[in-house]
């Protein structure tokens, strides 16, 4: 590259990067940034949104971290997709601590979480059996009257049942009644199917029993 009459510019340099970090070139990719670096080229998000990416996928979550929170006072200040990135890794690293603090650190930055946010974090809180702190997110969600997909709801119940949850299970139910988004009747039935095609039959009786009380559900309707 540096024989080259014509200095590489930065999309260079993020395919290049890009290219080294799929294949896990990743002492490579780093090489090609301090390059660019030194050769007063500036990466752009892209290029630390890749660097990211490989660093979680390394399991290099600490040195992500201080990447990311390097960004903060630059140019490049980090947006929803650099955060969602970050918070991935440590979900899928364990450290949910740390993705909860850095949801926080997000939205205190004025960045709003969007669906992919709340999946990885339900995810990983799910995978310790952290249960009550998947709810806490859902009521804060509900308190800024933020809207809650569909596919968060169905997650977060299924999820519970599965860890025999069902009295949280309900109180998720009874939160999307009172809320501002509620969804059609289909939804909850395509919820308490799923439950039940997961070999629940008795938590999704319960979940059934609980939406009837609520009536959502008339008498005469029974899940399928």
């Amino acid at each position: 590259m540096n024989t080259t009459s014509q200095p590489p510019t930065v999309v260079t340099y993020n395919i290049l990067i890009n290219g080294l970090c799929k294949y896990g070139l990743l002492d490579r990719a780093i090489n090609f940034f301090d390059q660019m670096v030194s050769h007063n080229c500036l990466p752009d998000i892209i290029t630390y949104n890749t660097l990211l990416a490989a660093l979680c996928k390394e399991g290099m979550v600490d040195e992500a971290l201080h990447v990311l929170h390097s960004l903060n006072d630059t140019r490049c200040s980090p947006g929803l997709i650099t955060y969602n990135i970050v918070i991935d890794g440590l979900a899928k690293k364990g450290c949910m601590e740390k993705a909860m603090g850095l949801y926080g650190e997000m939205m205190e930055r004025g960045f709003a979480p969007d669906d992919i946010t709340h999946r990885t974090l339900f995810w990983g809180l799910f995978r310790l059996d952290l249960v009550e702190d998947a709810l806490v997110i859902l009521k804060e969600m509900n308190k800024r009257n933020q809207r809650i997909k569909n596919s968060a709801f169905r997650f977060v119940i299924h999820g519970l049942c599965k860890k025999k949850k069902v009295d949280i299970a309900t109180q998720v139910l009874e939160m999307i009644v009172s809320s501002q988004c509620k969804p059609n009747e289909e939804i909850y039935s395509a919820i308490i199917k799923g439950v039940g095609a997961a070999g629940m039959i008795e938590e999704a009786n319960q979940l059934h029993q609980k939406l009837t009380e609520l009536k959502v559900f008339r008498e005469e309707t029974m899940p399928h």
